[in-house]
């Protein structure tokens, strides 16, 4: 995968959502407010909270319609990884955290 800043249309294009919030399907964190969200395709329309994404989200992030807070690593050491991401005491793969922006 290739990530850049450089402005280009793709970054502009909406990443379209089509599931609605059920706190059932989006269990969260052990150690953090936050929702687990397991595939891109499964981001809520309608939940405004922090949220952790699979890393695959960076290739259809858009500036304008979600925040990046963060990250959740298995523990390294830059001032961005705020929590090893855990659901019932069972380690998960890191996680990009992000917030829906307002409009």
């Amino acid at each position: 995968m290739w990530l850049t800043n450089l402005d280009m249309r793709k970054r502009h294009e909406e990443l379209r959502l089509t599931k609605c919030y059920r706190p059932e399907d989006y269990p969260k964190y052990d150690n953090y407010d936050a929702i687990n969200v397991k595939k891109v395709v499964d981001i809520p329309m309608d939940y405004n909270g922090i949220m952790g994404v699979p890393i695959t989200y960076l290739k259809y992030h858009n500036e304008l319609q979600f925040e990046i807070i963060g990250e959740a690593n298995h523990g390294s050491d830059n001032e961005f990884d705020l929590f090893k991401p855990k659901i019932n005491g069972k380690e998960l793969f890191k996680r990009i955290l992000i917030k829906r922006r307002k409009v």
